[in-house]
């Protein structure tokens, strides 16, 4: 069992916010060093189990604009898929994020 922070950014007030997501993998690997299409799963793992339909919490389900923390590394969900984030852009970020998330002009931009 893995535990990933999710920052709950979307349509937060505050950047305190955050869900641990709950993967019933085991893994003996560095998954901060995933990439490819083993980050695409991963991600997606994140995803379907920050719903509340599958891990019900006290708070929203993970959605476009929330910020998913593996290691060191920062991960939107956009429209579709993820966008990695540099920690300057991340600490950077206002809430909510919904908004940035789907006008990605703010993450594209040079750090």
């Amino acid at each position: 069992m893995i535990s990933i922070p999710v920052h709950m950014l979307a349509f937060s007030e505050t950047k305190d916010v955050v869900r641990n997501v709950e993967i019933d993998i085991s893994t003996n690997d560095n998954i901060e060093s995933y990439e490819g299409n083993e980050l695409d799963s991963l991600l997606s793992l994140v995803f379907k189990f920050g719903q509340n339909d599958f891990q019900p919490k006290h708070c929203y389900s993970v959605s476009v604009g929330d910020v998913a923390q593996i290691g060191s590394r920062y991960f939107m969900v956009m429209p579709i898929g993820w966008k990695e984030l540099s920690k300057k852009k991340f600490d950077k970020l206002e809430v909510p994020t919904c908004g940035i998330a789907k006008n990605n002009s703010f993450i594209f931009e040079n750090a």
